[in-house]
């Protein structure tokens, strides 16, 4: 199992995630998994430039959509999706075609390290959940693109990708809150996450666990 808690910029998590996920990879020890450190092998903050620019240009051509039909962007839509849009206009000519062949060396790239694991553990997200609205689409875009682009720095990988991965509940913090712990496989290594996960439901079980407060 390759292991590592520092996200795509080369910076830790919040200092319960970190202690939730070391405790997952001494779990999977106990196990009989053998823990590999590892670096992330891709450079994070191209990658995530990249990412960005492919992610806002959905919420571009939607404002284009909005103009074309006579509706003003800025009361039909969010301030995350106008924002979005802005970041993407904002962009040289050819960025998104630029961004697009970035994904596909970091693809090649993840692969070929992949190939040397079963599988790989990191956190899901850099904090425990966020209070309600923190992360509401209504927030100044600044503010949330501050909130986001830190919190969001462990999962984009795998969605441009196409390896699989899970989120496990096997933590919890001081506050009663959930932590997960990420873990991706090669592509096609599907059936190897959910036996995974059922050994580790068993070594810790969750099904009757609860945060303090929850909609159920």
């Amino acid at each position: 199992i390759a292991f590592n808690t520092e996200n795509y910029y080369g910076t830790e998590p919040d200092a319960d995630v970190k202690a939730a996920t070391e405790s997952v990879a001494k779990l999977c020890a106990d196990l009989g998994h053998e823990i590999v450190p590892v670096k992330n092998p891709v450079d994070g903050r191209a990658f995530m430039e990249a990412f960005l620019t492919v992610w806002s240009s959905g919420p571009a051509h939607l404002v284009g959509l909005a103009k074309e039909n006579g509706l003003d962007p800025e009361r039909a839509l969010e301030p995350w999706t106008t924002g979005l849009a802005a970041y993407f206009a904002s962009k040289p000519e050819g960025a998104l075609e630029a961004a697009l062949a970035h994904f596909a060396m970091v693809t090649e790239k993840t692969k070929a390290f992949m190939a040397e694991y079963d599988v790989w553990l990191t956190p899901v997200l850099a904090s425990a959940p966020p209070k309600i609205g923190e992360q509401a689409p209504a927030v100044p875009f600044d503010t949330l693109y501050e909130r986001t682009v830190e919190y969001v720095s462990y999962t984009p990988l795998h969605n441009v990708v196409g390896t699989p991965a899970m989120s496990v509940p096997l933590s919890w913090n001081e506050n009663g809150l959930p932590i997960g712990a990420q873990f991706a496989a090669p592509i096609g290594g599907e059936g190897r996450l959910f036996e995974l996960a059922f050994e580790l439901e068993q070594a810790r079980p969750w099904a009757q666990k609860y945060a303090p407060v929850f909609a159920g």
